[in-house]
């Protein structure tokens, strides 16, 4: 594909993902599956945590009425993908091609994001009611390690590449 400079263009940002979900997916085990449906559950229970705490207040700021709604939007889609895990783990080596296909999908993909970004929006709208500057900050620094998260996975799939070449 060659881009508006005539040059040729990378990947695309497309191609990019489905490469680092395929080198997550490539060797499923039962460990795997389940650091997906441990984490997912660990964030539902933070979201009702957040919850539980903030319906025990009078009144709300702004940020807290987002944290509120947020972390109760996110628990539905938490709590469907850890159970989507949670059955693969219960059918077995037989299920793992399946699992791979389902975790290609483009709608798991987004439901699975979803709640972790409203997770995640739930945890910086409590941030930001103490203190926008704090907020600001966090959210900079997170985005910031994920970058470096990214980096580190784009350069761990190189290498595993062309180890096997």
């Amino acid at each position: 594909m060659k881009d508006q400079n005539g040059g040729q263009d990378s990947k695309s940002s497309e191609e990019e993902v489905n490469d680092k979900v395929e080198l997550l997916l490539e060797n499923i085990t039962p460990e795997k599956i389940n650091l997906s449906r441990t984490s997912a559950y660990a964030a539902t229970g933070a979201s009702l945590a957040i919850l539980l705490v903030l319906l025990q207040l009078k009144t709300l700021s702004v940020a807290l009425e987002v944290a509120l709604f947020s972390g109760a939007l996110a628990i539905p889609f938490l709590i469907f993908y850890a159970n989507l895990n949670e059955t693969f783990l219960w059918l077995g080596e037989e299920a793992y091609e399946r699992y791979r296909k389902i975790n290609r999908t483009k709608a798991l993909i987004v439901i699975m994001l979803s709640g972790y970004a409203l997770f995640a929006l739930s945890f910086f709208s409590i941030i930001w009611h103490m203190s926008v500057w704090l907020a600001i900050a966090t959210f900079i620094l997170s985005f910031a390690l994920i970058s470096t998260n990214d980096y580190v996975l784009t350069q761990l799939n190189l290498e595993i590449r062309s180890n096997r070449n």
